[in-house]
């Protein structure tokens, strides 16, 4: 049996306790849904929460055991309850994902991860994780992907030499020009940096000022010809020609974020809104399914 419950006009959950064959729960959009209701539901296996509004009480989902896909989608403003969640009873969970919009860099301790010996994909999005986190995930005997934002290059590259060749390691997508092509038939490119990692600071919103700086005093005229379209993952720089991102490049490129990748990359020929210029990675591995679990689990 599977529920979805969407919109702001719900007011509440209640009766929800009530469905005891539910194997699988959408809570999207709600206002300050009462998780504490979905706790006795034990047939449930299958649970996304995206986007709940106000003063939201997520600790009710350290009591789901016997959940095996959870992906919790939460507004910056609950970025810091998520990180102090303890999941360590959910020992059959498979799938689970803990996505913040947008990335907050928000510390988390993965602690209590060492016993979820089922745990098959992990999505950390918007949480950096400290460096003993790196051999618990490598002790966990089922994981094969995993999708994490290194709190900086070294914590990249000792995930890369740590971690097994055959784990899917997935970082944000930085470092590689994608080409936009536009209805004119010319292009326009972007590429998105983690300098906020990389130089050791707070947001990546003050990287991109310092960058403004340094740009303006060693090349003003390159400095006037880029854009930028800035999030907490990553400063994305605008160009209109592909030299211009190379040559920011070459003093700032991104070291040890990606075991494989490289070249320029091409977007869909309908991806020109301004909203659209940066890809935006799904957390499924085929890179644009729906973000709640991988293909062939529902």
């Amino acid at each position: 049996m599977h529920l979805r419950v969407e919109g702001p006009g719900i007011a509440s959950i209640a009766g929800i306790e009530r469905c005891t064959r539910l194997q699988t729960l959408d809570l999207v959009r709600l206002p300050a849904p009462e998780l504490e209701r979905i706790v006795g539901l034990t047939e449930l296996r299958q649970l996304y929460i995206e986007m709940p509004d106000g003063d939201v009480d997520l600790r009710p989902l350290e009591r789901l055991a016997h959940l095996e896909y959870l992906t919790l989608d939460v507004p910056a403003a609950l970025g810091r309850r998520v990180a102090e969640l303890d999941l360590s009873r959910l020992r059959d969970v498979d799938q689970l994902r803990l996505m913040t919009q947008p990335a907050l860099r928000e510390p988390i301790d993965l602690g209590w991860i060492c016993g979820l010996h089922k745990l098959g994909m992990l999505v950390l999005d918007g949480f950096v994780i400290a460096d003993a986190d790196i051999e618990r995930l490598r002790a966990l005997p089922a994981l094969r992907r995993v999708s994490f934002t290194p709190r900086s290059p070294a914590q990249a590259q000792l995930a890369d030499s740590c971690l097994p060749v055959s784990f899917g390691i997935e970082f944000p997508p930085q470092g590689h020009i994608f080409e936009h092509p536009q209805s004119h038939g010319s292009a326009e490119y972007s590429v998105g940096i983690d300098l906020a990692g990389q130089w050791d600071i707070e947001t990546n919103l003050d990287a991109e000022e310092r960058l403004r700086r340094l740009l303006a005093r060693r090349d003003p005229e390159l400095a006037a010809r880029l854009a930028y379209d800035t999030e907490s993952s990553a400063v994305w720089l605008l160009a209109a020609n592909h030299a211009d991102l190379e040559a920011v490049l070459e003093n700032h490129r991104p070291r040890g974020l990606m075991r494989s990748h490289g070249g320029v990359r091409r977007s869909s020929s309908a991806d020109t809104s301004s909203s659209r210029r940066r890809p935006r990675q799904s957390a499924s591995t085929n890179g644009g399914a729906d973000r709640r679990f991988l293909p062939g689990t529902r």
